[in-house]
């Protein structure tokens, strides 16, 4: 079952796929723009592996636990057990509503706050989801530590610089915490993917990427048979 429709059901998934056409008549020749990379780190070994999820209209990263570095290993601290950690991100309403409705889709498409889903997995991303649904891509060590610090920056922080936790996700375990950053049409979890591939070390950026078909299009000539 594609992601997009675990994590909102069916009728969701149909909404965001109408959400997803009326993007592309609005934003036109925005997705064919020139995307201007960094290649300086092809060089680099790549000896670690991440995957990016594929559902629907919806992209996810999602990391290896014994990858993970610096404070966001602590996301893995109440979930013992889980060997991967998906990371999502999307508009907060809409993106944590449980049967989202036309109201929450036109909210959606004016920018306004965000939220991260964090899903711990005891099973690798292809296990779960199917191979179809998944793509991995070799990626430094350093490029994992400075995802790790991209997705760190992301969480909006209590007092005491934990992650603010807003409500259970819709998977075991999983749960929506608050981000720093705005969803707008322009800015969705498509493009936050991308650019957490660019923080990576990855020769991808955010730069046109809207739907999930253009993630896949940077991401496929990278892509490795799943670990």
């Amino acid at each position: 079952m594609p992601l997009c429709q675990q994590v909102h059901g069916h009728a969701a998934a149909k909404l965001m796929r109408l959400a997803a056409t009326a993007l592309v008549l609005f934003v036109g020749p925005l997705g064919c723009a020139v995307d201007t990379i960094d290649r300086s780190a092809d060089a680099v070994p790549r000896s670690e592996t991440l995957y990016v999820l594929i559902g629907g209209w919806h992209t996810e990263i999602g990391l290896p636990v014994d990858q993970i570095t610096g404070p966001l290993r602590s996301l893995n601290e109440a979930t013992a057990g889980a060997r991967y950690l998906l990371f999502g991100w999307g508009q907060r309403e809409y993106y944590m509503a449980k049967e989202p409705t036309a109201g929450d889709l036109l909210r959606a498409a004016a920018p306004g706050p965000a939220v991260m889903l964090v899903t711990p997995l005891e099973a690798s991303p292809a296990d779960v989801f199917g191979s179809a649904s998944v793509l991995a891509v070799a990626v430094s060590a350093r490029g994992i530590a400075l995802l790790s610090s991209y997705l760190w920056d992301e969480l909006a922080k209590e007092p005491d610089d934990t992650p603010r936790p807003l409500a259970s996700g819709p998977h075991p375990g999983s749960r929506f915490y608050a981000s720093v950053s705005t969803y707008n049409v322009l800015y969705n979890c498509n493009t936050w993917v991308a650019e957490g591939l660019r923080a990576a070390g990855l020769p991808i950026n955010g730069s046109g990427v809207i739907l999930a078909s253009d993630v896949v299009e940077r991401v496929r000539g990278l892509q490795i048979k799943p670990r």
